[in-house]
């Protein structure tokens, strides 16, 4: 058994996943814990999705000030440091929704800060749905949105005890292999500190580690690049200021194609890659955020993501760029509805990382019944996405399992030279 426990406030959350173990003493501190949550929420206003409305006056921190002391003690409750931060930092004005042993869907999120924002700034809450749905009624009639959101710590996904798990990628158990090692839901160099997947076996780690999540980091690395302190960029290394600013700490003359008082460009050259594990790679990212009841429809494309055959033609994907950074990359996936057209796909993704967004289909599952590579059918897919058509998108064809380079042509803007030694960008 497990509990779901969470603080939800228009600023911040914070989530606990607590899980049973074999140990009846941790079992009956787990309950207590549970139980001392539900007597200091009690008494304040009831909402529809299984918890309570919390004003957080000086009463109510009085209250959460019991429940600390009485329960930082134990490692079971680690997150507690950050509920106490974002208690005592609230204001006397502020709501905080407390939701107790369930998963709001999307919608129901969306529902939950609606109220707390109406309780705050006296905007209806059936106002603010109302337009949300209006702008993605059509869109909304045919997916459930299943997103995680990070509060800033870890968020484990999948099986706690490492007896019970069955790895997401060969569907092996122990002790024909070992889950000692932690496997980041996406990979932790290109930014990812919350997320961790439990149901990933430390051999199917390794193996994408070396294989399809290289093509991906090379795919990226440019713009991956930028979020460091200190990086190599194709013959140029440069160096960030405590304001985001970048210098050039060291320039190759020999990859300049022009250097002037306003610009430097020059010829980048990166590594070797195969665009087809490109996108293999973004589909086990997804993979390993879903809920375990929907792997079995996604055997064989766990077995693409495998290299156990390569897939000819794949639907494109779309590609932006964005002019501020996405410092912790998240995934939105958008499961079917199971009572609804079929001719679109089973599940798409939305991922935002560093400077970059990918929208794509995961294909080949057991429940798609048409070709997404059909100009027809993925035109009609696209026509109901609307609220994404308002941004300007790069189609791009991934199925080549031909070894290409990236290259290309950068182009870096000065600003006004200073005293700095350095070489501004």
């Amino acid at each position: 058994m497990k509990y779901n426990l969470q603080f939800l406030t228009l600023n911040e959350n914070v989530c606990f996943d607590i899980e049973y173990t074999e140990n009846p003493i941790n079992n009956s501190i787990i309950n207590e814990f549970v139980n001392d949550v539900r007597i200091t929420t009690y008494g304040t206003k009831k909402v529809k999705h299984e918890g309570f409305i919390v004003l957080l006056n000086e009463f109510a921190k009085d209250r959460y000030k019991a429940l600390f002391a009485k329960f930082t003690k134990y490692t079971n409750f680690k997150k507690l440091l950050q509920l106490k931060n974002l208690i005592e930092k609230s204001t006397s004005n502020n709501y905080m929704a407390v939701i107790f042993d369930k998963q709001l869907s999307h919608i129901q999120l969306k529902q939950t800060f609606a109220y707390l924002s109406e309780l705050e700034t006296g905007v209806p809450a059936v106002k603010t749905m109302e337009e949300y749905i209006y702008e993605n009624g059509n869109f909304l009639s045919i997916y459930n949105p299943y997103a995680i959101s990070p509060d800033k710590s870890t968020i484990r996904i999948g099986t706690k005890q490492k007896d019970n798990r069955v790895c997401r990628y060969c569907n092996k158990t122990m002790p024909e292999v070992t889950f000692k090692n932690k496997s980041h839901t996406i990979s932790h160099a290109l930014g990812n500190i919350c997320f961790i997947t439990n149901d990933e076996c430390d051999s199917c780690n390794k193996k994408f580690g070396l294989s399809i999540e290289q093509d991906f980091f090379h795919y990226v690395e440019m713009f991956n690049s930028l979020t460091h302190k200190n990086f190599r960029l194709g013959g140029i290394d440069f160096s960030k200021d405590n304001d985001g600013h970048i210098y050039v700490t060291n320039l190759d003359k020999n990859i300049l194609l022009k250097e002037t008082d306003s610009e430097i460009i020059y010829n980048y050259k990166g590594n070797v890659i195969k665009l087809q594990n490109v996108y293999r790679a973004m589909c086990k990212y997804a993979i390993g955020f879903l809920p375990s009841n929907i792997l079995k429809d996604l055997t064989n494309t766990i077995k693409w993501i495998n290299g156990d055959y390569n897939i000819e033609s794949l639907p494109i994907v779309k590609k932006r760029l964005h002019t501020s950074l996405q410092e912790q990359p998240i995934m939105n996936i958008f499961i079917r509805k199971e009572v609804t057209d079929m001719s679109y796909p089973y599940l798409f993704v939305d991922f935002h990382l560093n400077y970059l967004e990918f929208l794509f289909i995961v294909p080949n599952t057991l429940q798609d019944k048409v070709a997404f590579t059909n100009e027809f059918n993925y035109s009609k897919f696209w026509g109901l996405l609307s609220p994404f058509h308002d941004n300007i998108w790069e189609d791009v064809d991934m199925s080549s399992m031909n070894k290409s380079v990236m290259k290309g042509q950068v182009t870096f803007h000065k600003r006004n030279k200073s005293s700095e030694k350095h070489l501004p960008i």
